[in-house]
C-alpha cells in the first residue's frame, strides 16, 4: 500500500512527530511518501491514501489548498472537515458541542484580562 501524507515546504521539517509516523507505517508494512500538497509534479493517483499533515502555508492560500483537497482521490481528510477545520473557530462548534478546547480569547482587542500563564498559541482564524 502506499500512503502519502501531504505536507509543505517547510512543514515536513518542522513536524516532529513525522518520523514516528514513518516508523510506525514502515512496521505495518505501508510505503509512506512526503508529498507538497502543492508540487504540480505529484501524481495522487498513485497513492492508495493521502492524508493531511503539516499543510501549514495553507492559511496564506486557503482557497487553492480547498481546491487541491477537492481534487485528490483517496484523501481522508475530505475537502468539506478541512473547510471547516482550516479555520480555527471550529473550535467553538466543539465546545458548544461539549468537547473541552484549550482556554481561548477570541478577540484579544477588547483589553479583557487574558490571565497569567506561562505559554501563549496565538494564531488567525485562518
Amino acid at each position: 500500500m502506499r500512503f502519502a501524507y501531504a505536507t509543505s515546504a517547510t512543514g515536513r521539517d518542522l513536524d516532529a512527530d513525522l518520523p514516528l509516523l514513518q516508523q510506525a507505517a514502515e512496521r505495518h508494512g505501508l510505503t509512506m511518501v512526503p508529498a507538497r500538497w502543492d508540487d504540480p509534479t505529484v501524481d495522487w493517483n498513485d497513492f492508495d491514501v493521502v492524508v493531511v499533515r503539516s499543510c501549514w502555508d495553507y492559511i496564506d492560500r486557503r482557497d487553492e489548498f480547498l481546491a487541491w483537497a477537492e481534487r485528490v482521490p483517496s484523501l481522508r481528510n475530505d475537502a468539506r472537515t478541512l473547510r471547516w477545520n482550516t479555520d480555527k473557530t471550529y473550535l467553538r462548534d466543539l465546545e458548544d458541542a461539549g468537547v473541552r478546547i484549550i482556554s481561548t480569547a477570541w478577540d484579544v482587542r477588547t483589553g479583557d484580562d487574558l490571565g497569567d500563564h506561562a505559554e501563549w498559541v496565538v494564531k488567525p482564524t485562518i
